[in-house]
């Protein structure tokens, strides 16, 4: 798929004629060699999981190396991390590294949002939140941002917040707007106002027809509502 392993097979070539010494061909491939997860991802997870982790792995040794070389670039530790992430690996080793990442460079918001990741997974909602409250400070157009937090404020059950966060994402919604009145009538429905669920979830089934939770929730409110 789009030459990828002609790509990781010319790098690989270079890497080993500069004896693995230039931290940025590591990187590069270790890019690469993620890309190649996704592939096999895509065609399925299951059958090629094999193949995967030997990919993951590989990514993970070369910029173990790229970081001896080259202790204080922070996207040697944000891709390793990205690694034992999607492995399911030790999140406290994450948020390490991802805290390693920011300390090294603050300002870039998709640090934030993995380090919320590894905080979340070991419930260190608190923290989370705060990661997020930095993250919108760096970026506010990002959608998947505002689900996100809503999620850590429900964890905190700080309701009054989590509406908040809902009105600015449906600001901002461009590809996750059916999720959102999805999202709302699921909070309709907890709470027994049956009719605005309904009108939640038809909007939702507007945008995204067959949306089989939305057509689910509706045939379910069928029988409430009468």
């Amino acid at each position: 798929k789009d030459n990828l392993s002609d790509k990781i097979a010319s790098l690989h070539n270079n890497i080993v004629n500069e004896n693995y010494k230039n931290p940025e061909h590591l990187l590069e491939i270790a890019k690469l060699l993620y890309e190649a997860w996704d592939y096999y991802y895509d065609l399925d997870a299951k059958k090629y999981s094999f193949a995967i982790l030997t990919q993951y792995m590989n990514a993970y040794i070369l910029l173990d190396d790229a970081i001896k070389i080259d202790p204080n670039n922070s996207e040697y530790y944000f891709y390793q991390w990205r690694l034992k992430m999607d492995i399911w690996d030790s999140f406290e080793d994450s948020e390490k590294k991802l805290k390693k990442a920011v300390e090294l460079k603050n300002d870039d918001y998709r640090y934030y949002y993995r380090l919320w990741n590894a905080l979340m997974h070991q419930n260190k909602y608190s923290e989370a939140k705060e990661n997020f409250l930095k993250w919108i400070a760096l970026n506010n157009d990002y959608e998947k941002l505002h689900l996100n937090l809503w999620n850590m404020y429900f964890e905190l059950w700080e309701k009054e917040k989590w509406y908040l966060s809902y009105e600015t994402w449906l600001k901002i919604c461009k590809e996750m707007c059916d999720w959102f009145y999805h999202n709302i009538g699921n909070e309709l429905l907890n709470e027994w106002k049956y009719i605005e669920a309904k009108e939640s979830y038809q909007k939702a089934l507007e945008i995204n027809p067959e949306k089989s939770e939305v057509i689910n929730k509706l045939e379910y409110l069928k029988n409430k509502i009468k």
